[in-house]
């Protein structure tokens, strides 16, 4: 995936109070420590976890996090492509509005993006042009690197709130997510 234009300000965030932000929330168990079952309702950070786990012991640690934190949000990365394949049991969703909605620990620094998939079920995700920086590219879709909550809506099939209201997708955007081509979302209903 590409990376957005030189001379664009990346997104600037405070690594070490996001990922408190985010332990506050999570660390139900108060050990400073994101388990397993903690990370499920943040599936943008636990769909990557081994690559958070620095040292392997099945949990993330603050400084695990925020070190994660640093790569996603580098500054020299203003805007990324980034696209995903929407299926339904198996085959392309046409038609799908995907939201990608940035988690609450980050949400403010980085604006939402979204898309309508088409014929093959593919979104090229985009921010709407108002919260684009003002020397961004306006002729490609983009997007800000960052951890966002996944909705997928549609307007003739209904699709359980398990993928919308209340979802349970999630997706981190960055160099290290999009190098290897679509990000995928798969319905199962």
């Amino acid at each position: 995936m590409m990376s957005g234009a030189p001379g664009v300000a990346g997104v600037s965030i405070d690594a070490e109070r996001a990922s408190q932000k985010i332990l506050d929330e999570l660390d139900t168990d108060h050990d400073g420590k994101l388990s397993r079952g903690e990370l499920a309702a943040v599936p943008s950070i636990e769909g990557h976890r081994a690559w958070y786990d620095a040292d392997h012991d099945g949990q993330i640690s603050a400084a695990e996090l925020a070190g994660g934190l640093r790569v996603i949000f580098d500054p020299r990365v203003a805007l990324l492509s980034a696209w995903c394949e929407v299926t339904r049991n198996g085959r392309p969703l046409p038609q799908a509005r995907v939201e990608f909605v940035p988690i609450k620990a980050i949400a403010g620094a980085i604006p939402a993006a979204s898309a309508v998939t088409d014929e093959q079920g593919v979104a090229k995700l985009a921010v709407a042009p108002e919260d684009l920086p003002s020397n961004a590219p306006t002729n490609l879709p983009m997007i800000r690197p960052g951890l966002y909550l996944v909705k997928v809506t549609h307007p003739n099939i209904s699709i359980p709130a398990r993928y919308n209201s209340d979802t349970t997708l999630g997706k981190e955007v960055s160099n290290h997510s999009t190098a290897g081509g679509p990000l995928r979302i798969k319905l199962t209903f």
